[in-house]
């Protein structure tokens, strides 16, 4: 809810219509969607390269070691600098990106540890994840049925592994491709030259 008038800035610009193809990245991380509410949201990217301008308030229960700047946030979200930077290279424009592309997230939550430590969907365990899981490929499989890509790609192999299930559980269309890409982030491994 914090970061609501700069997310529904993103989606108003850019989700204009359905996208052939559809980008899944895996939740916020702690200086990008946190701090903007857009998926892989590198702030320069945000407000210099898409122009998105928006309110980020503080969250509850904001955690003093990962506040909540919003765009004025000074640090840097490595994965959405990889992922944005080569789209930026490739497309020039977020016209020319967004005209048949769209980047959505498994999951909408972020996790952190009392430290600040970011702990990512996949590193749940039990109960916990099983439940969470159930809600975020729910809400997945229902954004792809609305978005109707004709291809998929995943970004990262939990991503992968859920869109895997999915496709197991017939609970989106079958015709629709599947890929997967590395995460972008410096903690994956086998990322190197990402971009």
């Amino acid at each position: 809810e914090y970061a609501t008038e700069l997310h529904c800035a993103y989606m108003k610009k850019f989700l204009t219509d359905r996208k052939p193809v559809v980008f899944v990245g895996m939740n916020p991380g702690p200086w990008g969607m946190c701090q903007t509410g857009v998926p892989f949201g590198y702030i320069p990217a945000i407000r210099d390269w898409m122009k998105l301008e928006g309110e980020v308030q503080k969250p509850e229960g904001e955690l003093s070691v990962r506040p909540v700047d919003g765009l004025n946030c000074t640090k840097k979200e490595q994965s959405g600098q990889r992922f944005w930077g080569l789209f930026e290279s490739l497309c020039g424009s977020p016209e020319n990106f967004f005209e048949n592309c769209f980047v959505y997230n498994l999951c909408p939550l972020a996790f952190f540890r009392s430290s600040g430590a970011n702990i990512t969907p996949a590193e749940l365990k039990g109960e916990e994840k099983k439940k969470l899981q159930e809600i975020c490929n729910k809400n997945l499989a229902e954004a792809i049925n609305l978005l109707e890509p004709r291809v998929i790609v995943s970004i990262g192999r939990y991503v992968e592994d859920r869109m895997k299930e999915l496709f197991k559980q017939n609970a989106i269309d079958h015709s629709i491709g599947h890929k997967c890409i590395p995460h972008p982030s410096p903690r994956s491994v086998n990322n190197t030259n990402w971009d």
